[in-house]
C-alpha cells in the first residue's frame, strides 16, 4: 500500500511540474509576443516620425521663396552623417526630424513642366535649395516622390543592397528607403527609371501601393504621380499608363523584365512598354511614344512566384495639361 501511495505521489508531482513547467512556457512565449508586438509599435511611430521629420524638411522648402539666397533651410540634427555610406557606424545618427503638420506633409505639388533642370559647368545636378537640408544627411538624395495623400518620400540611389534595410539617416530599419535601381543611370536620366519600395504591412514605403492601385476610384481621383529630381525647380508629372503584377523570375509564365531599362531602337523601347500596357488589369487612355520617359513604382506582391506589383506612368508630354489627362483618366476600366 505504501508503495502504490508512493507511486501515485511521484505521479501527482511529476504532473505538478510538467503544468508548471508548460505553464512557464506559455508566459515566456505570451511575454516574447507581446514584446515583439511592442517592439513593431515602436518601430512603426520611430519610422513615422522619421518620415515626418523629412517631410517637414522638403515641404519648407517648398512653401519658402524658392532661390538659395533667400530660403532658410531647416537646420540638420547635429549627429547626421551627411553620407551613411562614408560611415562605419551608421546606427547612431539622430532617425527623426520635427513632425510635420498633417496638412503640410500630404500637401500636393503643382507640376511645372516648362522649368528647366540645373547644372553646373562640369554637367552635375546643382541640389536646388530646397533639398538642401536633406542633401546634409544623405548625399545619395536623388529626388523626392510624392503619390496623393499615400506616398511623400524622398528618393536615393546608390545601390540594390543597402537601402533596402537603412533608413534615410544610415540607421537600420527592415522598412529601407526608396531607391533607384542601381542600373539607372540619373543625369542624363535613363528613358525607364526604376522606383523600388517594400510592401510594409504597416504601410511605410510601398506598403500602401498595391492596395490603391487596385481600387478603380482612387485612381479616377489621383491620376497623376509627381516625381521632383533635386536640381529640378518643380515636380514633374506622369501619369500611369500600366498597373499590374508580374513575376520576376524567368521560368515562370508570368514572368517580366521590369527591369529593362536598355533599349537598342525606340521600336524596342515601344514594344517593351506596350507589353506592360498589355498586362495591365485596366484599360488606360495613355499610350506611349518613342520620345516618352518612363517611372515604374515597384513592390513586392504575393500572387506569384517572387512577384511584383508594378505602376508604369509616362511623364506628360508638352502641351498636355493635368486637367486634361485627369478628365480623361476618368474613361478608364477595368479589364
Amino acid at each position: 500500500m505504501n508503495k502504490t501511495n508512493n507511486s501515485n505521489r511521484a505521479r501527482k508531482a511529476k504532473t505538478q511540474r510538467i503544468r508548471l513547467i508548460a505553464g512557464l512556457c506559455c508566459i515566456v512565449v505570451l511575454l516574447v509576443a507581446c514584446g515583439m508586438i511592442g517592439y513593431n509599435i515602436y518601430r512603426t511611430h520611430e519610422r513615422l516620425k522619421m518620415v515626418s521629420g523629412l517631410q517637414h524638411m522638403y515641404q519648407g522648402g517648398v512653401t519658402t521663396t524658392a532661390t538659395a539666397e533667400s530660403t532658410e533651410p531647416t537646420p540638420t540634427p547635429a549627429d547626421a552623417p551627411a553620407n551613411p555610406q562614408a560611415s562605419n557606424a551608421p546606427a547612431n545618427p539622430q532617425t527623426s526630424g520635427e513632425p510635420a503638420d498633417a496638412a503640410e506633409a500630404t500637401a500636393e505639388p503643382t507640376a511645372e513642366l516648362t522649368t528647366a533642370p540645373a547644372f553646373d559647368a562640369d554637367g552635375n545636378p546643382i541640389a536646388h535649395a530646397d533639398f538642401a537640408p536633406l542633401m546634409e544627411i544623405n548625399e545619395h538624395l536623388v529626388g523626392w516622390l510624392d503619390v496623393a495623400d499615400v506616398i511623400s518620400l524622398p528618393v536615393v540611389h546608390h545601390d540594390n543592397t543597402y537601402y533596402l534595410d537603412h533608413d534615410f539617416y544610415g540607421n537600420w530599419d527592415n522598412a529601407g528607403t526608396v531607391f533607384i535601381n542601381e542600373v539607372n543611370t540619373v543625369w542624363p536620366a535613363d528613358k525607364h527609371l526604376l522606383l523600388h519600395g517594400h510592401n510594409m504591412r504597416d504601410g511605410s514605403a510601398f506598403g500602401r501601393l498595391k492596395e490603391k492601385y487596385s481600387d478603380l476610384e482612387f485612381l479616377k481621383a489621383n491620376p497623376l504621380v509627381y516625381f521632383r529630381l533635386i536640381n529640378e525647380a518643380d515636380p514633374t508629372a506622369y501619369v500611369p499608363v500600366a498597373i499590374f503584377e508580374a513575376s520576376v523570375s524567368t521560368g515562370e509564365s508570368s514572368y517580366y523584365d521590369i527591369g529593362n531599362v536598355f533599349f537598342d531602337s525606340d521600336e524596342d523601347f515601344v514594344s517593351y512598354a506596350q507589353t506592360a500596357v498589355d498586362r495591365s488589369q485596366y484599360v488606360l487612355p495613355f499610350d506611349v511614344q518613342a520620345d516618352d520617359h518612363l517611372i515604374s513604382l515597384i513592390t513586392c506582391s504575393y500572387g506569384y512566384n517572387n512577384g511584383r506589383f508594378i505602376v508604369m506612368c509616362r511623364e506628360l508630354r508638352e502641351g498636355e495639361t493635368e486637367e486634361a489627362v485627369s478628365e480623361l483618366m476618368q474613361t478608364a476600366a477595368k479589364k
